[in-house]
């Protein structure tokens, strides 16, 4: 659990010989994530190793413990379990759907919620609809695809209704297909062909050395010869993400 640092608390005696200690400090288990409700005083007992009592309250939580104990171990609430207990307390099932799986999963991947801005672009999301994880492009492909398909207000600058920032600077073309590089969304590598069978196959960056193996015939050759003036081909991650949530991405991403 980060935290800016470390949470304070007091004790306060109770009429049996027990004391309650109440977080006063900053706490990210503090409201609205620790939500006032008694009957999910049971499912915040979790957070401890022991099996003490919890008691939330309006401003915080509280812990009942006998007198003597100066340390108590505090776990972060699983957020998904914490709104499946909300809405059960009020007689409600709720779960996560697979949408909100992979939604989840994509959010993880990019970073943060603000990083999936980029897929606001129609032609990010066309780039990724178009490219499979075994069909190459190269850069100049990409950054124009999303350039034209996102509509142009300016040489290199997109725009698709609204400007779509990542931090503090506009995103162009250029800018959102690096993003989408560092992010993982895509691979990089070469296009080369194999002087035995004459076959043309795609290896990754990673895998790239002096002599490598043509994928089809399994003959090695020296790939020296075919490096000059040679394009960088990139490929889909074969991240199973990126295409389940295709029809989840032109959601709009306010910030």
């Amino acid at each position: 659990m980060k935290r800016e640092k470390a949470a304070t608390t007091e004790a306060v005696s109770q009429l049996d010989g027990t004391e309650v200690l109440r977080s006063l400090g900053p706490l990210s288990l503090q409201p609205p994530l620790v939500v006032h409700i008694p009957a999910l005083n049971p499912f915040y007992s979790e957070m401890y190793i022991s099996r003490h009592s919890v008691r939330s309250a309006p401003d915080g939580f509280a812990v009942i413990v006998n007198q003597g104990i100066q340390i108590v171990t505090l776990y972060p609430l699983p957020r998904s379990r914490l709104l499946e207990k909300i809405f059960a307390a009020f007689g409600v099932t709720a779960q996560q759907s697979d949408a909100g799986r992979v939604t989840t999963r994509l959010i993880r991947q990019m970073g943060s919620i603000l990083a999936c801005a980029v897929f606001k672009l129609q032609g990010v999301r066309r780039l990724i609809a178009r490219h499979g994880p075994l069909k190459s492009f190269t850069r100049g492909a990409a950054t124009r695809l999303i350039h034209d398909e996102s509509g142009i207000t300016e040489r290199d600058s997109i725009s698709s209704g609204d400007d779509v920032h990542l931090g503090n600077q506009k995103l162009t073309a250029s800018a959102a297909f690096d993003f989408l590089l560092s992010r993982g969304v895509f691979r990089v590598g070469l296009e080369l062909r194999c002087p035995h069978c004459t076959l043309e196959f795609w290896i990754a960056v990673d895998d790239l050395k002096s002599m490598v193996t043509c994928e089809y015939c399994g003959e090695q050759f020296l790939i020296a010869m075919q490096l000059q003036d040679r394009n960088w081909h990139y490929r889909r991650s074969f991240q199973p993400v990126f295409r389940r949530a295709l029809p989840f991405m032109a959601v709009a991403v306010r910030h």
